[in-house]
């Protein structure tokens, strides 16, 4: 039967027997005498509990004779460690001997958490192509690799001791390599928190170079399928063959600059700004602005000689007044998206002009019951720099329909005006004086009055449609109580004189109001009509 004490290894308590203990301590103050380094004898003491735990003793299990001397064997005898000898003959080669090796975050080379730096160095491969395609592969999965780098983080143990770090090493861990490892890192620490900063630097460069060449990216192929879904005319130009240099050298530019980010991200990573890097820099940047300043100069060129020619081969032409035009009341317009009717109310002037191009289809104006109705036929040209524009001479209006396209209407005053606007189209009142307006909206119609002058207001108004008023006396609002999800109807007050007003027959504090089915703004609010700028 041996007895049986207790210690404290790296603060960790064991059973030991007596004289295991006394080969363990002469052993310990052996290294005490030839390191008198403790922080070379914690790290001995910590991996003597871990040869330990790969013998099977635990905590407060039972340390033998015989797990002294095979821990002692292990980690060799404290003369080798330390002796003047032993100092000069250790083998270079023996120190990056590939051992067993674990996975550990390398905190000394870390950006962040080390992970990427510990993956590194347990598959024996260069950090910043790890980082690297970390980088892509975070963009390529929409940010899943982002989520295992801090499940990494937070499962994987950090390289603290000297053990640990020859382990991530795969070094063999031995009193040699521990002093060897302590000593290369004791007078580093300066230098150390430098190249960190440094890496974080770079780094931080390196990812903004590597996001600005994805968006440059990004943008040009969003720029091609606009141009395949955009027919054969975009932004204005009715036809791209003008335009073919303009989008070389765009797509040029585009190029240049793409390479220029990946230029300086490959730098980054690489912690490499030498002077051919430089050089290459300055030359990208300089043919990217020439490519991109001639780009420019020759879009505006061609967009000029485009503008030009639109304005030679626009003509008026007067359209014949239908009979009894002198007694209408009401105005109904149906014309294209790009079509603009100008309605302006002069008893002493009658008349209808139509400003296009060539060749454009003229409008069919036609006199029914008092209702002055305007058609127009979708004109075969391609063209977005300008549209047709119809200017009406004619009686005061009672009623406005407009079912397609834009309108306008001026007048100097007059007692009640019905506007009913529909679909995708807009009507705006200019420089009116109305006493009472009573309007109608439905589907993504847009009414602007806050150009003329309004008293009273009804309005009933549908589906997504906005309605824009000025300063006004009363307002009584209808819309529906029950809606899609995204059929929220718009109306804005700029200032209503009456402290109330009615909604939906229920009368209201004149406040600010968001429902599912109609959002209504007064003080200020600004409203998102937008029509057709004459």
């Amino acid at each position: 039967m041996k007895d049986i004490t207790r210690i404290h290894i790296a603060k960790v308590p064991y059973n030991i027997e007596l004289s295991a203990k006394k080969h363990l301590e002469k052993y310990i103050n052996a290294l005490e005498l030839y390191t008198g380094d403790w922080e070379v004898l914690e790290d001995i003491e910590i991996r003597i509990t871990e040869l330990l735990l790969e013998r099977g003793v635990k905590q407060e299990s039972v340390i033998s004779e015989a797990d002294v001397k095979a821990v002692r064997e292990q980690l060799g005898e404290p003369k080798d460690f330390l002796s003047d000898d032993a100092t000069d003959t250790i083998d270079p080669e023996a120190l990056s001997e590939i051992g067993s090796r674990k996975l550990y975050r390398n905190l000394e080379n870390a950006v962040l958490g080390g992970v990427l730096s510990g993956v590194a160095s347990y598959f024996r491969i260069n950090a910043f192509w790890v980082r690297l395609g970390f980088i892509l592969l975070s963009f390529i999965s929409f940010g899943l690799f982002i989520l295992l780098y801090i499940v990494a983080w937070l499962i994987i143990p950090p390289a603290r001791t000297a053990a640990e770090k020859l382990q991530m090493a795969g070094r063999p861990v031995t009193l040699t390599s521990i002093r060897e490892l302590n000593e290369a890192g004791s007078g580093i620490d300066n230098e150390k928190r430098v190249r960190i900063l440094k890496r974080i630097a770079t780094t931080v460069v390196g990812v903004g170079g590597i996001v600005g060449a994805l968006t440059s990216i990004a943008l040009m192929v969003a720029f091609v399928l606009r141009l395949v879904g955009g027919g054969d005319h975009i932004s204005g130009i009715d036809s791209l063959a003008p335009y073919q240099i303009t989008i070389i050298l765009g797509f040029a530019a585009g190029t240049l600059l793409t390479i220029l980010f990946l230029l300086v991200a490959i730098a980054a990573f690489a912690q490499k700004f030498n002077k051919r890097i430089w050089i290459s820099g300055i030359i990208i940047v300089v043919l990217g602005l020439s490519s991109f300043g001639a780009a420019v100069i020759s879009g505006a060129y061609q967009q000029q000689l485009q503008y030009e020619e639109v304005q030679r081969n626009t003509v008026d032409t007067s359209i014949k007044l239908p009979d009894n035009f002198s007694s209408v009341t009401s105005l109904s317009v149906d014309v294209p998206d790009m079509a603009n009717v100008v309605y302006v109310a002069d008893d002493s002037v009658t008349s209808i002009k139509e400003r296009a191009l060539k060749g454009a289809p003229q409008a069919d104006v036609t006199v029914e019951n008092g209702v002055v109705k305007l058609k127009l036929a979708q004109s075969n040209q391609k063209n977005t720099i300008t549209g047709t524009t119809i200017t009406i001479y004619g009686p005061r209006l009672d009623g406005i329909i407009v079912s397609n396209g834009y309108a306008s209407y001026s007048s100097a005053s007059q007692a009640n005006l019905k506007a009913e606007v529909y679909n995708a189209s807009s009507l705006r009142l200019i420089g009116s004086r109305i006493d009472t307006l009573t309007l109608r909206t439905d589907g993504t119609a847009r009414l602007s009055a806050d150009e003329a002058a309004v008293a009273a207001v009804t309005a009933l108004i549908y589906g997504q449609s906005s309605v824009n008023l000025g300063n006004i006396k009363t307002l009584a609002v209808t819309n529906p109580d029950v809606c899609a999800s995204n059929e929220t109807a718009q109306l804005s007050v700029g200032n209503i004189v009456s402290a109330s007003y009615t909604h939906n027959g229920i009368g209201a504090s004149a406040q600010s109001v968001e429902s599912p089915c109609l959002s209504i703004r007064f003080n200020g609010g600004q409203g998102i009509v937008s029509g057709y700028q004459d």
